[in-house]
Order: structure tokens, then C-alpha cells, then sequence
């Protein structure tokens, strides 16, 4: 890791930063848990920059020739933040443009998850270098750190260094970038839950079943995921598959009603275990009248 120049009262410089977290955290730095690799592009490559440090963070490998083919149809110019968001997208994390604050930064830092911001740099011509003189020029960052205490950010830099940015240069220079803040993320069970229904939704039921296992990849025990596809299975004709996610949410959820009618249900359609079929049902009846039973109380709890 090479060294470079912390800031001086104030005024902000390239500090180190990628391999040298712990170090920071024990500053009193607040960073994000792993380091951040940034790679070294061409002018104007910021976007590639960032597509490949951000997608190797969350574990999906891409080299700066794939996203610079990707990503810039014209070498002379950058990559808007649209294309961005929708390249990150495409392989498969969330990514959210907000209206940026400094709490939104603080906030992804301390869940690990590196927020992006955009920030005029041709406005800090003491700090950035803008060698095409340039009236407006705006680079993407990556912040993986900050300290209230000298109220900076950290953002990552090509070559394992990065900058120390004060919180006062950080506002200036992103006002006239539209205060522009990308919240990115890898999705967990429930964005893939949630995706896939909105894909049921929509009536593409193949790619909401992809989806829907994808969310049990990460959490193996979900009901409402087995539930899901057991009943895309069903439509589809699958019963044999149906039935078999029919009983994988039951044994992580014995109690649904929902489990319950739909396994009494299949093994009426299948003509199989039917002396399991009515107790199934009679049970799932019953749970749900302690379920209505239960919402009438809370309501009488209420009104009263």
C-alpha cells in the first residue's frame, strides 16, 4: 500500500486508504468492513472504475475491459449516472439514486454497504486535477469511511489510495452535482421474495420462480418461497414438484393455514394420502377462524 498525503487543517488531500481500514478504524475512522479495489482506467473511466469496484465487492467478478466496453460508446466522454445504475442493475444488485445528505453517506457506511456520489470536481481545482480544462466536470466516488471528528469522508482512488474529502468541500461540490447518492447493495431473501412477485405479477412465472429460489438459496427455511413456487409448480401443471415445496413450507411453518389447505388440496387433486387430506383441511380451517378470531380482538381492543 502506497502512502499519500492526509489532509492538513482542514484542506483535503489523498490520504491512504483501500488495504489500510483497520488503520483508520483505529483513528477513529468509521469504514466499511473489506476493502475496496479500485482500478486504474483511462481518462475519463470513472464509471468502469467504480462498476468494477462495486461489483467485486459484493462478490461478482468483472474486469475494467468488460465494464469499459459496457459502459463508454464514446472515449470522450464519461458514463452518465442512468447508464450507471442500470449496468450495476443488469448484474444483479439493487442499486437506488437518492437525494443525497451526509446522514444517507453515514448511514450505508455503518451497514457496510459503500454508497456512490457524484461531485463536481472541475469546482476544487486544488484537490482534482482537470486536465482537459473543462468547465464542468463531475467524477463518481465511492465512500467507504468517514470521522465526525475531523468531518471528512473517505472515498476510494485507483491504485489502493484514496481521498480525504472535508464535509464542507463535499457540500460545495455536490450541490451542482444534483447532491446525486446511489444506495448499492446485494439483494437479500426478501428483495428476491419481493422481486418475484412482482414477477408473478406479471405474469412471468418461470422468471418469478427463478427468483423465488433465489431468496431460498439464502434462506433455505422460508415458507412463504417454498408456498410460492409450490403453487407456480401447480399452475404449471407440476404437481409432483408442487407437492414437494408443499412440504418443505409446511416443516418450516406446520402451523399456515395457507400450507395447510393448499397440501390438503394437491393431495385431492394427486388422489394421494387422502386420509391426510380432510385433518389437513379441517386444521386449516381452524386456523384460520383463530386468526379472524385474533384480528377481531385487536379491532374491539382498539375501538374500545
Amino acid at each position: 500500500f502506497q502512502p499519500g498525503r492526509r489532509i492538513e487543517q482542514g484542506v483535503p488531500g489523498r490520504i491512504p486508504q483501500a488495504n489500510s481500514l483497520p488503520e483508520l478504524r483505529r483513528e477513529g475512522y468509521v469504514v466499511i468492513p473489506k476493502p475496496i479495489q479500485q482500478p486504474q482506467g483511462e481518462k475519463y473511466d470513472c464509471g468502469p472504475e467504480v462498476a468494477v469496484a462495486l461489483l467485486n465487492y459484493w462478490g461478482t467478478p468483472l474486469t475494467l475491459p468488460e465494464a469499459t466496453r459496457a459502459l463508454k460508446a464514446d472515449q470522450h466522454q464519461g458514463t452518465p449516472s442512468p447508464a450507471l445504475l442500470l449496468f450495476l442493475r443488469e448484474r444483479g444488485l439493487l442499486a437506488e439514486p437518492r437525494n443525497g445528505t451526509l446522514g444517507l453517506i453515514k448511514n450505508a457506511v455503518d451497514g457496510g454497504k459503500p454508497p456512490v456520489v457524484m461531485l463536481e470536481v472541475s469546482s476544487q481545482p486544488k484537490m482534482f486535477a482537470n486536465p482537459f480544462n473543462l468547465e464542468k466536470l463531475y467524477h463518481f466516488f465511492i465512500v467507504v469511511g468517514y470521522n465526525d471528528y475531523r468531518r471528512t469522508i473517505v472515498c476510494a482512488a485507483p491504485e489502493g489510495r484514496g481521498y480525504e474529502i472535508s464535509y464542507d468541500v463535499l457540500e460545495e461540490a455536490w450541490k451542482s452535482a444534483g447532491h446525486f447518492l446511489c444506495d448499492i447493495r446485494a439483494p437479500d431473501a426478501a428483495d428476491f421474495f419481493r422481486m418475484g412477485e412482482e414477477a408473478e405479477s406479471h405474469g412471468e412465472n418461470d422468471r418469478a420462480i427463478a427468483l423465488y429460489r433465489k431468496a431460498l438459496e439464502l434462506r433455505p427455511d422460508d415458507a412463504a418461497s417454498h408456498l410460492a413456487v409450490g403453487n407456480l409448480l401447480l399452475f404449471a401443471g407440476k404437481k409432483e414438484a408442487a407437492l414437494e415445496e408443499y412440504l418443505r413450507a409446511r416443516k418450516s411453518a406446520p402451523a399456515d393455514p395457507k400450507i395447510l389447505n393448499n397440501l390438503a388440496n394437491i393431495y385431492g387433486e394427486m388422489g394421494a394420502n387422502l386420509d391426510e387430506a380432510l385433518p389437513l383441511s379441517e386444521e386449516s380451517v381452524s386456523r384460520y377462524r383463530e386468526e379472524i378470531a385474533a384480528i377481531r380482538r385487536r379491532i374491539s381492543s382498539t375501538q374500545s
